[in-house]
């Protein structure tokens, strides 16, 4: 427990400062995050090394946006041409399933981790960025002590047997509450939303996040991991870490284009 707290708190700092000094930094961290993540993923179902290189290298320029839209689309068919002539050459020992699964991985992590970079470079996405990781975290918290102190119905006990459905709705609470409590201090950088709308994305973020979880649970039960990595001592790999972030960043991503500009 002592290994997981110092892992976490180091963890907290380095966010802090990466997030604080701006978006080239923070497109350098979350590019090589997302690198991780695949890289992740692609040995956990047993993907060949050929394969996991270029996913990897794809999935970082993805997800810190430095592809040039005009070049978006380009890029895209050369990363498919390329993985599918890996398929063809090696095809005496690389599965198709082992490339569709580096594809998924890597269109999944880029895309989704490629939302808090898009967002940091929101105007007031600054501020707009901490509500993904408090969607996230503070879910997580909520959820670890509601579950600990009222939970008895488990949620999904063949997918995390230690989740609980009083955990999920303390940790969906908690997250909003926290969306709150953000919106009320930094109100005058978040435009016109109101707190009430906040609230609301809140509650809808935290559960995403937990999905999130619980998908990333699915895929290591049913390939037979506990952990993803071990980056973080404690608390896994950069998967196990980041996974209620994957689909927290897109909703938050969608409710600024949708929903913010409604408000406005």
């Amino acid at each position: 427990m002592l290994k997981r707290v110092i892992s976490g708190i180091i963890g907290a700092i380095i966010l802090i400062t990466v997030v604080l000094s701006g978006t080239v930094p923070l497109r350098i961290a979350i590019g090589l995050v997302s690198a991780l993540m695949v890289l992740e993923l692609c040995r956990c179902v047993g993907a060949s090394t050929v394969l996991m290189i270029p996913s990897a290298l794809y999935a970082a320029l993805l997800s810190s946006e430095v592809i040039p839209s005009a070049f978006r689309e380009s890029i895209f068919c050369l990363f498919l041409l390329l993985i599918l002539t890996l398929a063809l050459v090696k095809h005496k020992t690389l599965h198709i399933s082992e490339v569709a699964l580096s594809g998924l991985f890597t269109f999944f992590v880029g895309s989704f981790m490629g939302c808090v970079t898009k967002i940091r470079m929101e105007d007031g996405g600054a501020y707009w960025i901490w509500l993904i990781f408090i969607g996230a975290w503070l879910s997580d918290v909520f959820a670890y002590f509601s579950g600990r102190f009222f939970g008895k119905k488990k949620l999904m006990p063949s997918v995390s047997p230690k989740k609980t459905i009083a955990g999920a709705v303390g940790g969906a609470l908690g997250a909003a509450a926290g969306f709150l409590i953000f919106g009320f201090f930094a109100k005058e950088h978040l435009g016109a939303v109101n707190l009430l709308s906040l609230f609301g994305i809140g509650l809808i973020a935290a559960i995403c996040g937990q999905v999130g979880d619980l998908v990333a649970s699915v895929i290591k039960r049913q390939y037979g991991i506990k952990d993803y990595g071990r980056i973080m001592p404690g608390h896994g790999g950069a998967m196990d870490r980041f996974d209620s972030i994957l689909f927290v960043a897109p909703v938050m991503w969608l409710y600024l284009q949708m929903f913010v500009p409604l408000m406005n």
